[in-house]
């Protein structure tokens, strides 16, 4: 990612466990929304990264409910 100072940056939106973690410290060191975009339903992993680090996003954006299911905790789904 190549950020320049004199952009007017507003937003972070990323779309993968590898850009979501760069996009999260781009974004909380320089302040700016961060936006994940959820589209991978994961069923055999032991470990599910995105879900772990869910606090990181201001939103996750799920292209279905299947996806947004991955997020759910005590039944329901996050205000994210």
């Amino acid at each position: 990612m190549r950020y320049h100072r004199g952009d007017a940056i507003g937003l972070v939106h990323s779309n993968s466990i590898r850009t979501h973690i760069y996009a999260a410290i781009a974004g909380k060191i320089k302040h700016i929304p961060i936006v994940w975009h959820e589209r991978n339903l994961i069923t055999s992993e032991p470990l599910d990264p995105d879900r772990l680090l869910a606090f990181l996003p201001d939103a996750i954006i799920c292209n279905s409910k299947a996806i947004a299911e991955r997020f759910m905790s005590g039944g329901k789904l996050p205000g994210k």
